[in-house]
């Protein structure tokens, strides 16, 4: 048995949030040799950069507070009540290095037992987050918007990383304006997930199996995949709308409205598996449920 995991897993672990009991028993269960643990490259480097990120903004905050607390400590009354304060900027400068040290214990651990899915030479090139290569290969070629226009936060990041992103995605597509077939800007821009999810919807349209599609990497991927074999886009069912513009950006383009609009970006296919019974529940009606006719020959 496999079991794919991604950034989220890491995190988890990382920062020991709500899933953490969960995420630590799967990782044990595959180092018994059971099941094999598959993650992305990048999954492993996202965690690393956004511990980076985030140790930046708490030395600030630290600062900050340090700064407030020798000014309250000016004050005669409140002088015995700022201990709480002193110890939250302690914690801040303490969770770094905690959090780090988890980082690096468990980057160890699924080194050694994990199959890791390389970065494709395309993604490696450039610093930018995963979600910019969708929002590249999914919205510009084809629908000609600018990169602020549908380049989102993904996973929360501030605005100087957001201008930085939003740079990466405008420099990429420069690169991918000298061509104009769908199958070369893949290729320059793309990845090869998004290459092989293009070819899952294909293969799916082929066989007469729906396919969900969820957040913004699998719309760029549809819309390759529209522009490769025009029409496909017809075949496949739009989930849910991201929060990510590029989610709308791609929606608009291929004139599909989603089933669920819950302001959702959570990542994981999260928008697609609450479509799903959506979909079951339509498609039961549809051949299930008695109509008047039938009502009135059985009456």
């Amino acid at each position: 048995m496999n079991i794919y995991v991604e950034t989220n897993f890491v995190l988890e672990l990382v920062f020991e949030q709500e899933q953490h009991a969960s995420c630590e028993q799967i990782l044990a269960l595959c180092e018994s040799g059971q099941p094999r643990l598959i993650i992305p490259a990048y999954c492993l480097a996202e965690p690393h950069e956004k511990l980076t990120r985030q140790a930046g903004s708490r030395r600030e905050l630290q600062r900050n507070l340090e700064t407030e607390v020798r000014q309250l400590a000016r004050t005669a009354s409140y002088t015995a009540r700022i201990n709480s304060i002193q110890d939250i900027a302690s914690l801040l400068v303490r969770s770094n290095e905690e959090e780090k040290q988890r980082f690096i214990r468990y980057r160890e651990r699924l080194l050694s037992i994990a199959e890791i899915i390389p970065l494709t030479i395309d993604i490696s090139s450039d610093p930018g987050n995963p979600f910019s290569f969708a929002n590249v290969i999914g919205n510009f070629p084809f629908t000609d918007l600018p990169a602020a226009k549908v380049t989102g936060r993904g996973t929360g990041i501030d605005d100087v990383m957001l201008t930085h992103k939003t740079e990466i995605v405008a420099t990429a597509v420069a690169r991918a304006e000298a061509f104009l077939d769908p199958l070369s800007i893949l290729s320059e821009v793309g990845g090869l997930e998004i290459a092989a999810l293009a070819g899952f919807i294909v293969s799916g349209a082929a066989h007469r199996v729906p396919v969900v599609i969820d957040g913004v990497i699998a719309l760029a991927a549809l819309v390759v995949a529209d522009a490769l074999v025009p029409g496909i886009a017809s075949h496949v069912i739009a989930g849910h709308r991201s929060t990510e513009p590029g989610a709308s950006a791609a929606l608009e383009h291929l004139g599909l409205e989603p089933l669920l609009d819950l302001g959702m970006r959570l990542g994981e296919g999260t928008g697609a598996c609450l479509a799903i019974p959506v979909v079951q529940c339509a498609a039961r009606i549809l051949t299930d449920m008695a109509t008047l006719d039938t009502l009135t020959t059985s009456a």
